[in-house]
C-alpha cells in the first residue's frame, strides 16, 4: 500500500474491553508493515476517542499528547478500591447517607484549576525505569513524586442517589495531559469523607479528536484516514514556503526568520505548494548574532 495512502490519523472509538495496544495491532494488521501509534493511553475497561497515528504521522504525536482531553465520567461515592475503579478489589469505605449536594458541589469546586496528583499504580508512569504498573503487578507499592495537572472544567451532569448508603456523581470533565480522572475521583471522596472511586470513563475528545467523528473498528478504512494537514491545521500555525526553503528544511537545515515573516509563537508547520506537509520548525534566537532562525524539528518529508 502507498505510504502517500496511509499517512495520517484514524479518530477510533476504543470499545470497552480492550487494551489500548490491541487496538494498534488490529490496525496495523489492516494496513501491513505501515508504522502506527496512539495518542493516550486508554484504560482497558474505558472507551471513547482514541487517536492512532500512521506512517509519518507518527513523528506528529509528541505534539497532540500535549493537548487537553474531555470526558464524560462517573464517581461512585461510598466505595473504595486498590485501583481507584471499579473494576478492582472493591471494598465499602464510607457513608454517603449524610451528604448534601452542596457539598459535593463544593468538592467538585475545590478539585476545579491548577491541581496536585499523584499517579495511581496502575498507571504506566516511569519511577526508576519501570512503569508503576509493573511494579503494581508483582504485588509492590513504591512511593510516586507528586505533580500539577490542569483541571479546566469540572462539571457535574448528575448527582444520584443522595441519601444513601452509595452515591453516585456524572460529571465533565476537561483537563490538561497526564491527568488521571481515578485519581481525580479517589480525591474528591478523600475530600468528603466517604471515599471514593471511577465507576465509568468515556473520552470524548482527545486534542482536534472528537466523538462525534469517531469510527468504529469494524469501519476502518483508507477513506477514513484524516490527512496530516487537517490535523496540524488545528494545533499549530501553517505557512507555505518554496522549493529552495523546502528543500533546505527537508535536509534538516535551518533557515532565516524573516523567511516565515512576522510569525507569532515558537514553533510552526510549513507546507509545500502541493499542501503537503513538509516539516515541524522551533524558533532559536542566536544571541550572539542577534538573529532568529527556525530549526527543522521534526522533517516529515
Amino acid at each position: 500500500m502507498p505510504e502517500m495512502l496511509t499517512a495520517g490519523f484514524l479518530n477510533l472509538l476504543k470499545p470497552p474491553g480492550m487494551t489500548s495496544h490491541d487496538v494498534v495491532e488490529k490496525v496495523r494488521r489492516l494496513f501491513p508493515g505501515v508504522k502506527a501509534g496512539h495518542l493516550g493511553t486508554l484504560d482497558p475497561m474505558a472507551c471513547g476517542v482514541l487517536p492512532i497515528a500512521l506512517g509519518k504521522a507518527t513523528r506528529l504525536v509528541s505534539y497532540l499528547e500535549n493537548t487537553d482531553k474531555e470526558y464524560r465520567a462517573e464517581l461512585t461515592l461510598g466505595l473504595e478500591s486498590d485501583t481507584q475503579d471499579i473494576w478492582g478489589q472493591v471494598r465499602e469505605s464510607g457513608d454517603c447517607r449524610f451528604l448534601r449536594e452542596e457539598n459535593i458541589r463544593r468538592a467538585f469546586a475545590a478539585f476545579t484549576g491548577t491541581i496536585t496528583q499523584v499517579p495511581p499504580m496502575v498507571s504506566a508512569v516511569k519511577v526508576q525505569g519501570k512503569k508503576l504498573y509493573e511494579y503494581a503487578r508483582q504485588g509492590h507499592e513504591i512511593i510516586r513524586p507528586a505533580r500539577q495537572v490542569r483541571v479546566e472544567e469540572l462539571r457535574i451532569v448528575k448527582i444520584s442517589g443522595l441519601g444513601e448508603k452509595c452515591c453516585r456523581v456524572l460529571f465533565h470533565a476537561r483537563v490538561s495531559k497526564g491527568t488521571y480522572i481515578r485519581t481525580l475521583c479517589a480525591d474528591i471522596g478523600k475530600y468528603l469523607g466517604t471515599g471514593g472511586l471511577l465507576s465509568f470513563l468515556l473520552r470524548t475528545r482527545s486534542g482536534p479528536f472528537t466523538l462525534d467523528q469517531a469510527v468504529m473498528l469494524d469501519e476502518i478504512s483508507r477513506d477514513k484516514i484524516i490527512g496530516v494537514l487537517a490535523v496540524v491545521e488545528k494545533i499549530l500555525p501553517v505557512v507555505t514556503i518554496d522549493e529552495s526553503l523546502c528543500n533546505r528544511v527537508k535536509h534538516g537545515q535551518k533557515i532565516p526568520g524573516e523567511a516565515l515573516g512576522s510569525m507569532a509563537g515558537e514553533r510552526v508547520a510549513v507546507q509545500d505548494a502541493e499542501g503537503n506537509v513538509v516539516a515541524v520548525l522551533k524558533k532559536i534566537r542566536v544571541e550572539s548574532k542577534g538573529k532568529t532562525f527556525w530549526q527543522p524539528e521534526k522533517v516529515l518529508v
